[in-house]
C-alpha cells in the first residue's frame, strides 16, 4: 500500500512538472526573465530576432556582418556606459556616507550619472535605427510581420492572461497590441 502512495506521488509530481516546462516553451520565443529590460533589450531582442531568421528576411552576407558588428560595437559600448554609471553611482554613496554631506559635489556626480544614462539611451535608439536601416524595404515589411506574429503568438500561450483588448504573458511581461487603459501601441 506504501509503494503504490509513493509511486503515486511521484507520478503525479512528474506529470506538474512535465505541464509546467510545456507551458513555459509555449512562450520561449518571447525572451527570458533575465533578458534586460528598456532600450538595450529592446535592441539585443530585435538583433537576435533578425538574426533567428536570417532565411525568412533574405538577409545577404553582407547584412549579417553588418548586424553582427553594429550588435559588438553597441554591446561593447553600452557595457562601458554602464561600467560609468555604476562608478557614479558608487560615488554618490560613498559622498551619502560622509559625516557631512557636500551637496554640490553629489548633485554634480548625479548629473554627470544621468548625462551618460542619457547619452546611453540615444546611443541605443541610434543603434535600433542602424539595425533597421541594414535592412531594405521589403525585409523591413517582413520583419514587421515576423515581429507582430511572435508577439502574437503569445495569446496562444497557457500562461496568458488579460483583457481581450490585449494578452499578456507572464514570462515576457509585455502583451501584444494595445493594452486598456494605456492609450499605446506596442
Amino acid at each position: 500500500m506504501k509503494k503504490i502512495k509513493l509511486f503515486g506521488t511521484i507520478l503525479v509530481t512528474a506529470l506538474c512538472l512535465a505541464l509546467s516546462v510545456n507551458a513555459v516553451e509555449a512562450c520561449k520565443g518571447h525572451g527570458s526573465s533575465s533578458r534586460k529590460k528598456g532600450l538595450e533589450g529592446k535592441f539585443n531582442y530585435k538583433v537576435q530576432f533578425v538574426l533567428g531568421r536570417w532565411g525568412e528576411l533574405q538577409l545577404s552576407e553582407k547584412q549579417m556582418t553588418q548586424i553582427k558588428d553594429l550588435n559588438n560595437t553597441t554591446t561593447k559600448y553600452l557595457i562601458t556606459k554602464n561600467a560609468e554609471i555604476d562608478v557614479l553611482a558608487v560615488d554618490v554613496k560613498s559622498q551619502m556616507h560622509q559625516a557631512t554631506m557636500n551637496l554640490e559635489a553629489i548633485n554634480k556626480l548625479v548629473d554627470q550619472k544621468y548625462a551618460l544614462k542619457n547619452e546611453r539611451a540615444k546611443a541605443t535608439i541610434k543603434a535600433i535605427s542602424d539595425l533597421k536601416n541594414v535592412l531594405n524595404d521589403e525585409q523591413k515589411t517582413k520583419f514587421k510581420t515576423l515581429l507582430m506574429n511572435a508577439f502574437s503568438a503569445c495569446s496562444s500561450c497557457p500562461l496568458s492572461k488579460g483583457s481581450s483588448s490585449g494578452k499578456i504573458c507572464p514570462l515576457k511581461g509585455k502583451g501584444s497590441g494595445t493594452q486598456k487603459g494605456s492609450g499605446t501601441t506596442k
